[in-house]
């Protein structure tokens, strides 16, 4: 039998620890970011509660050395096993394209350009500019649909067809530079656009009655794209021949499209007025129907929608809230953690009840009460994408167990990010002289 007469110490620790690090801190870091939180307000809530926990300057240190690192690298794997997915189709691919500003107007710090695979839904690529890497925040989107373009030609991808919006640099860039590649525009801007343009002729002295038609001319649009097969002459066609409808000629000058495809009309069942031919209301509609390059637009509409990329802009703003400022590797990461968000929950089916009934949603619109829009409810969204990406922190952390090895595999990566906005500007003053020059202001 022996007795220890040394003093013995016993330390407890509240959670596990890899060299000298709290597994607790990296992971509770990670989450913030794949939970879209705030770093702030959620280190904020601990101090609340007197709850001991890291400070920002810690967050942003495993940030740096491990999360972000982690999430580009999950990111890039996550995209070559789709486009293994989208090669092996052997088949031309349909693309959906459109930017993204950090900020509205016209002096935005980044933008990024997403191209979504329109068969599949699945995000094939995104791309992230900074505006001092072009010209001016203008050009950010040409650059950006550029950057995804090259890469997706280095998977020797066969891309029939891009949709978009209308945007004027990307129109020229793909006329002349991609021929091959045919450019549609989607719907529901063009649309957009033409309601707004009606609304305007609308407020015009004598121009009211065009309000009652401003829905169905919209309307009218979605039908012409789905019905013309993308046949560019008769979406032309069908276009010029709303303008006879609306003053009740339903019978046209026009061997492709001779005549209305409806039903006889009857009075009583008319809901809205006609306009009256040679009219104000007619005549300024028929100068808005036959512009010229209205006319172009119509007959590139496509049969495709970009509406999930409309969503997955919409998903980008829990992730990255244009009210909050992030450096370039902040921003890249929380848009890839959406991206595998989006692409984890892009297929998700109709919730039911336990009868098996389907859901549903009703949103009722403040500028049309009349107007209730009914929505299917989907199935919860799964967050697979987070179990995996934490898991893939941990083997890295174990195989870079010190923050300065860490920090040296990072500068080894020379992942290349672009320069502040600041960089080299000759009007940015050294701190001393910005500072003495307020004070001077109140003295």
């Amino acid at each position: 039998m022996g007795n220890v007469k040394k003093n013995c110490t016993w330390k407890w620790c509240s959670q596990p620890v890899h060299s000298q690090m709290p597994w607790g801190n990296i992971l509770s870091s990670a989450a913030i970011i794949v939970s879209g939180l705030s770093p702030l307000k959620v280190l904020r809530f601990f101090n609340f509660l007197n709850i001991p926990i890291y400070s920002i300057r810690h967050f942003h240190n495993y940030q740096r050395l491990y999360i972000q690192p982690v999430v580009r690298n999950f990111w890039e794997k996550a995209k070559s096993s789709i486009m293994a997915k989208v090669k092996g189709r052997q088949e031309p691919i349909v693309l959906a394209g459109d930017a993204r500003c950090d900020s509205p107007g016209h002096c935005a710090k980044y933008g990024s350009y997403t191209c979504i695979d329109i068969k599949t839904g699945y995000i094939l690529d995104f791309q992230l500019i900074q505006s001092n890497e072009v010209k001016g925040s203008n050009h950010m989107e040409l650059e950006g649909l550029k950057r995804c373009l090259t890469y997706l030609s280095s998977f020797n991808l066969c891309i029939s067809e891009i949709v978009s919006d209308r945007h004027v640099q990307i129109r020229k860039f793909l006329r002349v530079e991609k021929p091959s590649i045919k450019h549609t525009f989607d719907v529901w801007h063009i649309s957009k656009s033409i309601k707004k343009k009606l609304i305007k002729l609308s407020n015009q002295k004598g121009c009211s009655v065009i309000e009652d038609w401003i829905k169905s001319i919209t309307n009218m649009v979605y039908w012409i794209a789905s019905s013309c097969n993308s046949n560019e002459k008769e979406m032309e066609s069908k276009w010029l021949s709303i303008q006879n409808h609306i003053i009740n000629i339903h019978e046209h000058e026009n061997d492709i499209f001779p005549k209305c495809l409806h039903e006889s009309i009857d009075a009583q069942d008319k809901t809205k007025k006609w306009i009256k031919p040679q009219s104000k209301a007619h005549v300024n509609l028929q100068t808005f129907f036959n512009n010229k390059k209205l006319i172009n637009d119509i007959s590139k509409l496509s049969t495709h929608r970009t509406s999930s990329l409309e969503a997955f802009h919409s998903l980008i703003l829990h992730f990255a809230p244009k009210n909050t400022h992030f450096w370039y590797e902040g921003m890249f990461c929380r848009l890839a953690v959406a991206a595998l968000h989006f692409n984890e929950n892009n297929n998700r089916v109709q919730a039911k009840t336990l009868d098996g009934t389907e859901r549903f949603s009703l949103h009722y619109r403040k500028q049309n009460k009349d107007h209730v829009s009914v929505n299917p409810i989907l199935e919860d969204a799964t967050f697979n994408y987070a179990e995996d990406l934490l898991s893939y922190l941990v083997e890295y952390r174990i195989t870079n167990p010190s923050l300065n090895k860490a920090n040296y595999r990072l500068e080894s990566q020379n992942n290349k990010t672009p320069a502040p906005l600041t960089y080299n500007d000759p009007r940015v003053l050294p701190r001393s002289e910005a500072v003495s020059a307020k004070k001077s202001r109140y003295q």
